[in-house]
């Protein structure tokens, strides 16, 4: 699966920055989800821009990607994949490795992934319509998971939470790591 969560999620491909007005706007210029139908009939178009998968560091190639539909069956089995190849579930995000495709040690995956709403309003400077009086407050302090004074991360961030309102300071991050 694409998610790191484990979870089904469309991929959206990625928009390629253009001037405005240079031309009509097509489907590549608007992200949205890709559909099995277009990514199989041109992989090129999405594989290595908005979808890349890297077996053992090294990018798949595209003659051994296909577009499948990997999902779930009454059996609780997958879609065949043919000899050879890497396919790719583009509406569900789901990833499977042919079974005489060697095993890969580490599978890495770039995508591009949507947003069920706006979120932001562009890439453009607002800091003058920010109120002179705000003060931006950081404060140093970190945790490390698994040890004595933090074993749980429940226990580290109700350590953070009674520091944090003690100890602020203007200049430095917090940070919460696993052991």
């Amino acid at each position: 699966m694409f998610s790191p969560l484990g979870q089904d999620m469309p991929l959206f491909n990625a928009v390629q920055p253009r001037a405005s007005f240079s031309g009509l706007t097509t489907r590549m210029d608007v992200p949205q989800p890709i559909l099995r139908r277009e990514f199989h009939h041109d992989k090129g178009a999405f594989y290595g821009s908005s979808i890349a998968v890297y077996a053992d560091g090294l990018l798949v190639e595209r003659k051994h990607i296909c577009c499948r539909d990997l999902s779930d069956r009454c059996d609780e089995s997958w879609g065949c994949v043919k000899p050879h190849k890497v396919a790719i579930d583009p509406v569900l995000g789901r990833i499977q490795f042919g079974a005489d495709f060697p095993p890969p040690t580490q599978v890495e995956v770039s995508y591009c992934y949507g947003f069920p709403a706006e979120l932001g309003g562009g890439s453009y400077d607002r800091s003058a319509s920010l109120s002179s009086t705000l003060e931006t407050i950081q404060f140093v302090w970190t945790a490390l998971v698994g040890s004595p004074t933090t074993p749980t991360l429940e226990s580290a961030v109700d350590q953070w939470k009674r520091t944090s309102r003690r100890s602020c300071r203007h200049d430095r991050p917090s940070w919460i790591r696993n052991a």
